[in-house]
């Protein structure tokens, strides 16, 4: 009994010990993480509060259809409430997807975009507390509605600085409605649009299931498809002139796929022969003609020092117009208690002034005639400003305080030039003499120069700059040893090839060695043949590839393969071609270093290079005319007929088609290849 005590207890140490280690908690109850650049989350399983803050835009998550991608992909079920804190910029995509327990959300108005689904499968989630509506309405909903989509039933409450929004006024700071802004909102009733709005997006307002009215502004001149769709309660739109687009489904009834039902309750306010009109007589909407003004809302003003008391009213429809009504004249100003607001000075007047009494704000301002004070010069100070050119001065400043200045000559204070600090200003060089100046010590500004002769070029003797080549020129320079300017410049003739002692001239195989040997991709044997029968190993070829490129092999260092040595004249070039992947391996951690190439092989390896560089892989040729098909390896059969297409290949019988895909390739075969493979690059 007490062995299996024992065993309990450490059971249950291990059990909390990983736990611990696991676990990414500051306290028992809390856990964070980063979410973004700059952004982190910290969930408090006590209150079910998940916070997101910082400064920066939350990641984007991968999503099922019932959870999320997210860090806290752990915890879904502890969730309650989503705090973003202000500075967070964006809401991740599928980030709060299967919080099933989800019951309230706040976004900040540093929010500037939310992604798709954000919200998915969160069926407790009722209210959404904002802080700034102009900043709600020009969220951008990437991709569409960041709420649910599984059930279009779902409804939320919206609240505005903690009071619930059900009579809706957009700002007059908001120009356009962005998108599902208002995508199932169930608290709000009526919708007033200022003229500030130009146009309302997709969906705006879809699945509003309590609206009834809305008031549209005179500025709006388009609403976009399924902006008002699926609003069950909707019953009275006023709509203005100024719209010229009513997109599809804007009253729909039902999902996207099926929108064809209008709802048939909504009556639309219009003016006739407007793109309202039109539209509710071509849909089959009822419709109200608004043929005149109404006015019924005035609001009072009272009279000013320059303008009349008046009330005033804006048309009931919408459309702008005004009634003014004048109720009382213009009381004119009245300007009594003057006060001095600058005093005299020994130029100026002293000017006073005085505000309406009637409260209007307006000033009057005037001036003193003859009340400026003159200069008064007492208190002269030897100014130690004497030059090569100008005797010293002494300076006095109004004893007024004005600032006005008064300024004496004490002759024979002139001084003599002094040149001690040259600077050069022409470099001596071979062919330009050279050039130091000075300015006189006093600081008058005068000049001293004094000039040192050029001495000529001194020649280097001839350099090449750029060695010859089969196909360019080359080039050899003198310069001159002091300044390095070019002084002469001759070409060197282009190499002249002289072939190879085992390759025939006219073999079908010359003219591609030959070209592969001048551009640099093959080179010849150390004894001065080209042995144009020998096997091509798989690191000869990768090695010939990479000259191919002209690749750049001084980074390739880190050898993926246990027979490759990066520090080999093949090591950089088959760790490059890893790297891109254009070869894989053998088996085993193994490249296959020394093991010959066979024809499939190579067709596979030029496959991957061309669709690199982008070239064209679509056309291939069709293998059953070749008789040993079923012996091309399945990895390499869309590589063999790009080939064979490609006239990379072809058979090696006379007799019949064979591509012989196991068979070896020699380096007079590869020469041709590579030489095939340049025309069609």
């Amino acid at each position: 009994m007490f062995k299996r005590t024992l065993s309990l207890i450490i059971c249950i140490i291990v059990l909390i010990s990983s736990f611990t280690a696991t676990a990414l908690t500051l306290n028992a109850a809390t856990y964070t993480g980063t979410c973004g650049t700059g952004v982190i989350w910290t969930l408090d399983i006590e209150t079910g509060v998940l916070t997101i803050s910082g400064n920066g835009a939350m990641k984007d998550y991968p999503s099922t259809s019932t959870t999320t991608g997210a860090p806290w992909s752990s915890y879904l079920s502890y969730i309650k409430s989503v705090v973003v804190e202000e500075g967070v910029t964006h809401m991740g995509a599928y980030a709060f997807v299967g919080c099933t327990n989800l019951e309230s959300v706040s976004i900040p108005k540093s929010v500037k975009s939310m992604g798709y689904l954000g919200f998915n499968n969160t069926p407790a989630l009722k209210s959404i507390y904002i802080t700034d509506m102009e900043a709600w309405c020009k969220i951008t909903r990437v991709d569409g509605t960041p709420m649910s989509s599984s059930s279009y039933s779902s409804q939320y409450d919206l609240y505005l600085d903690g009071e619930l929004v059900t009579d809706l006024v957009i700002p007059d700071t908001v120009t356009f409605i962005e998108n599902h802004s208002f995508w199932q909102i169930s608290s709000i009733k009526t919708v007033v649009i200022p003229n500030s709005v130009t146009k309302i997006e997709k969906s705006a307002f879809s699945y509003c299931k309590s609206l009834t009215d809305v008031k549209i502004g005179h500025s709006v001149k388009t609403i976009d498809v399924f902006a008002f769709s699926n609003c069950t309660s909707l019953s009275t739109v006023f709509i203005p002139k100024s719209v010229t687009s009513i997109e599809t489904y804007v009253f729909s009834i039902g999902s996207s796929t099926d929108a064809s039902t209008q709802n048939k309750n909504v009556t639309i306010q219009c003016f006739e022969n407007s793109t309202a009109h039109t539209y509710a007589k071509n849909k089959g909407f009822n419709y109200e003609l608004l043929s005149t003004h109404s006015f019924t809302d005035y609001t009072y003003f009272d009279a000013t020092c320059t303008e009349d008391a008046y009330e005033i009213a804006y048309c009931d429809y919408g459309c702008g117009t005004t009634d003014i009504i004048v109720k009382e004249s213009a009381l004119g100003h009245s300007f009594t208690d003057y006060i001095c607001i600058e005093h005299a000075t020994c130029l100026s007047d002293a000017v006073e002034s005085a505000v309406c009494g009637n409260g209007c704000g307006t000033v009057d301002t005037r001036t003193i005639e003859k009340s400026a004070l003159g200069h008064r010069f007492t208190k002269y100070i030897y100014d130690e400003n004497e030059t090569c050119f100008s005797n010293g001065t002494t300076t006095a400043v109004c004893d007024n305080g004005c600032g006005t200045t008064d300024v004496r000559t004490i002759t024979g204070t002139m001084l003599e030039h002094s040149y001690t600090n040259y600077v050069v200003t022409q470099e001596l060089t071979c062919t330009q003499d050279g050039i130091k100046e000075a300015r006189c010590d006093n600081g008058c500004g005068e000049k001293d120069v004094i000039v040192e002769k050029a001495q000529g070029h001194k020649s280097s003797g001839a350099k090449v700059l750029e060695e010859p080549t089969y196909y360019l020129e080359g080039t050899e320079v003198q310069y001159c040893t002091v300044c390095y300017k070019m002084l002469n410049i001759e070409k060197i003739h282009m190499l002249i090839y002289k072939g190879f002692p085992d390759v025939w001239n006219n073999s079908w195989y010359a003219e591609g060695i030959e070209y592969c040997f001048k551009h640099g991709y093959i080179l010849g044997c150390d004894d001065g043949t080209f042995k144009p029968n020998a096997e091509l190993t798989r690191e000869q070829f990768v090695t010939i590839l990479a000259r191919v490129e002209g690749a750049d092999l001084s980074e390739y260092t880190n050898s993926p393969f246990i027979d490759v040595n990066a520090k080999t004249w093949y090591g950089s070039s088959v760790i490059w071609a890893s790297t891109e992947g254009f070869v894989k391996g053998i088996g085993d951690g193994c490249f296959g270093v020394g093991k010959a190439l066979t024809r499939e092989q190579l067709a596979v390896i030029l496959y991957r290079y061309a669709e690199a560089k982008g070239m064209d892989m679509t056309k291939k040729s069709d293998l059953t005319y070749c008789n040993d098909l079923e012996t091309i390896s399945t990895w390499a059969t869309d590589s063999c007929a790009w080939a064979i297409k490609a006239k990379l290949l072809g058979s090696t019988s006379e007799t019949e088609n064979l591509i012989s895909p196991k068979m070896t390739v020699t380096r007079a075969q590869a020469a041709k290849i590579f030489m095939s493979f340049d025309s069609i690059k």
